[in-house]
């Protein structure tokens, strides 16, 4: 299940955990929230960026025997 878990510290920074994303989709998804809170008129920075072992993982595609990776 793709999740997002938020935690804003008492200094005003905010931290955010992507889980069930494989490869860039959850750069992508962190991206698009980023976009949705600074349309509510919210200035978000990024200061640094971990990746996760699902990070490096990725989705196979099976299309007549052909697997795409």
């Amino acid at each position: 299940m793709r999740s997002f878990e938020i935690v804003i510290e008492r200094d005003g920074r905010m931290k955010l955990r992507t889980q069930g994303f494989q490869g860039p989709a959850c750069l992508e998804e962190a991206q698009r929230l980023k976009e949705l809170v600074k349309a509510l008129g919210v200035e978000v920075e990024t200061e640094e960026v971990q990746l996760t072992e699902e990070y490096y993982q990725t989705t196979q595609v099976r299309q007549e025997g052909v697997v795409f990776a």
